[in-house]
Order: C-alpha cells, then structure tokens, then sequence
C-alpha cells in the first residue's frame, strides 16, 4: 500500500433500517454493549494486548479484532459492560501511542440516552474505503438493502 493511501484513509458508520435478509448478511453490533472503534493499530498488536490495555479502564465484554489482508492498518472493536467505561476509554485512550502508532478510538455506534425501540435498525462500519468516496457513494451503495436514516462519513 502506497503511504499517501494510508494517510488517507476513510472511515464511515452507516445506520439502515432494512429487511431481515439483510441482518442474516453483515456482522451486528449491538449498541448495549458500548462498543468502542479502536484504529490506526499496529500489526503487532494483539486482541489480548488491546484487553489488557482497555481493562484498566473497566471490565470489557469482548475484543474483535480486523485484520485486513490487503495491508492496511488493523483495527478492532472493544466492548464494555457499562457505558461510563467505554466513554473513560474515549478520553484516556484516543490519541495514546501503542507500539509507536497513535491510535483512534470512537464511538462504533451513536450512545443515546434514551432506550428507543431498536429491532429494525442496523448499524454497519466499514473501513480503509478511498478517500474519493462520498457520503452519497455510500448511500447508493447500500439503498438496494433498505432505508438509510442515517450515514456519517469520517476522514482519518
């Protein structure tokens, strides 16, 4: 992978609201387990190094880690039993250097403080995407799966 491709990578979350075939098609991350994004990692970063890391903070649920074939930087997904935990990790860990890489942590969903009826909602990260695509590249990608209520696009 060329630097410049690296430097500029895109990330994006995209909430959908769809039919059930759909749900049977993407991994599901659901939002009472406060999961945390954690990238920019090191490829000699380890699932169990990120626990150790994270469980300072607080009890974590599970550790998921993304290894990309094509050669980008890993990342993974840090889930907590209690959102005050997964918002210390955000303020302690975002920025802080793990094996010479700063890492990015965020949010993997939209924390609400109200309990809404979410059974028909989605909620799909995908990452490392050029950094020419567009918010409305997204959507028309994933309009043939339902509607779309929401889609953020975020430049790293």
């Amino acid at each position: 992978m060329r630097k410049e491709q690296t430097l500029a990578c895109t990330h994006f979350i995209l909430l959908c609201l769809s039919s059930p075939s759909w749900q049977q098609k993407v991994s599901l991350l659901p939002s009472e387990a406060n999961p945390r994004y954690v990238g920019n990692l090191s490829r000699d970063v380890t699932e169990a190094l990120i626990l150790q890391l994270f469980s300072q903070i607080g009890p974590c649920k599970n550790c998921k880690m993304i290894m990309d074939t094509a050669g980008n930087d890993p990342y993974c997904f840090v889930e907590f039993y209690e959102h005050r935990h997964a918002a210390a990790a955000l303020a302690a860990m975002n920025g802080r250097k793990i094996m010479g890489k700063e890492v990015k942590v965020n949010w993997a969903t939209t924390p609400s403080s109200q309990k809404k009826d979410t059974s028909n909602h989605f909620h799909v990260f995908v990452g490392d995407l050029s950094p020419e695509i567009t918010t409305e590249d997204i959507k028309a990608a994933f309009a043939p799966f339902g509607r779309i209520s929401a889609c953020f696009v975020h430049v790293s």
